[in-house]
């Protein structure tokens, strides 16, 4: 690709000013867009690595309370692989092979017992 955009500028060896103006600036705008991007998605994904190490969803984290915790956070590196599989070679391959599979079945998950509270118990008023 740089190839072809160095052979686009210097056009038969002879240097054209407006074609290297031109093609300045549509660089200048492709670096400035990408970088604009590049913070977007890092904000993006560091919202999400949050959500997933806290074992929230981005609703619950919506609706939860200041300082609240999920009921199905089961520790950080639990979390992850209930999410991402129990292999860390496939975290960065979204493969689907047995290896790689998410642990659970989808529909019941593991929760931290301290933090359920059966729903035949009251709560206790102070």
């Amino acid at each position: 690709l740089w190839c072809r955009y160095w052979r686009l500028i210097t056009y038969d060896g002879i240097s054209n000013p407006t074609i290297e103006w031109i093609s300045t600036i549509l660089l200048t705008c492709a670096f400035l867009m990408s970088a604009l991007l590049l913070c977007t998605l890092t904000n993006f994904i560091k919202f999400h690595v949050k959500l997933v190490l806290e074992n929230y969803t981005t609703i619950e984290n919506l609706e939860r309370e200041e300082g609240a915790r999920s009921k199905f956070d089961i520790g950080r590196r639990r979390n992850w692989e209930q999410v991402f599989g129990s292999n860390p070679w496939f975290w960065w391959l979204p493969m689907h092979t047995q290896a790689s599979r998410p642990i659970g079945d989808g529909v019941r998950w593991r929760v931290h017992y301290t933090r359920v509270i059966d729903e035949d118990e009251e709560m206790p008023h102070e």
